[in-house]
């Protein structure tokens, strides 16, 4: 599978994004909170990444959240391979923390939804 995160891959229509919050399921997995929801018009999986400027004031921080956040996503979406969905992840957490720790609770997150979409 490609490990790419081109635009295709970005959850980005306003119409979409609106739907996820008011429909979709949500799971929390310490430091993340994920909303998410099956779409059968939309093939493949399209995700957002948010760090919510109540939790850190500075740009750099949020920017640097969203960047360790797309790197754990991009090398660890093949664990959602063959499913359709639509994904918000959001920070919880008002530290920084290393990307280690982040890509571990990335890839339990991850596992954790593809299992609960799998059984439905």
């Amino acid at each position: 599978m490609d490990n790419g995160f081109d635009k295709s891959k970005h959850l980005c229509l306003v119409r979409d994004i609106e739907m996820l919050f008011s429909e979709g399921k949500r799971i929390t997995c310490f430091p993340f909170r994920a909303v998410y929801m099956r779409r059968e018009d939309v093939a493949g999986v399209k995700v957002m990444f948010i760090a919510r400027k109540k939790l850190f004031r500075h740009a750099v921080d949020r920017n640097r959240w969203k960047r360790m956040m797309r790197e754990a996503y991009r090398v660890r979406q093949d664990i959602l391979e063959g499913l359709n969905l639509n994904i918000a992840i959001i920070v919880i957490d008002d530290r920084i923390a290393e990307s280690s720790r982040v890509g571990a609770k990335m890839d339990e997150l991850l596992t954790t939804i593809s299992k609960r979409e799998k059984t439905c």
